[in-house]
């Protein structure tokens, strides 16, 4: 059947099969998750969910939803530049975000 990623203003990920929750992810202390991305495709090496908080923190998890990395462009970013604004992550491992009409490119390695 099909998956459905959600994300919660308690900072909660939850993953739907159906109508049923089958994971819940309560790793996150920053707060809200404003943006998901999820890749089709399985590979163990590349994440393949990305999510961000409303303070810029961004988690990525192998498809296993495993944690693997928590970063943040900013080490003191002002409460107006710490959201982004879109995320998208590539089968190589590459994240594009949007955050205040800038685009950044990172990859995960």
């Amino acid at each position: 059947g099909s998956v459905v990623v959600t994300g919660s203003i308690s900072g909660r990920i939850w993953v739907w099969e159906g109508r049923v929750c089958s994971k819940l992810l309560e790793a996150f202390n920053s707060g809200p998750i404003t943006r998901l991305h999820a890749r089709r495709e399985s590979n163990d090496d590349v994440p393949n969910l990305c999510a961000s908080t409303h303070d810029g923190v961004i988690y990525l998890f192998n498809r296993k939803l495993e944690l693997q990395s928590r970063f943040c462009l900013h080490s003191r970013p002002s409460e107006k530049d710490r959201m982004i604004d879109s995320i998208f992550l590539d089968k190589s491992g590459k994240i594009l975000m949007g955050q205040n009409s800038n685009l950044y490119t990172m990859t995960y390695c």
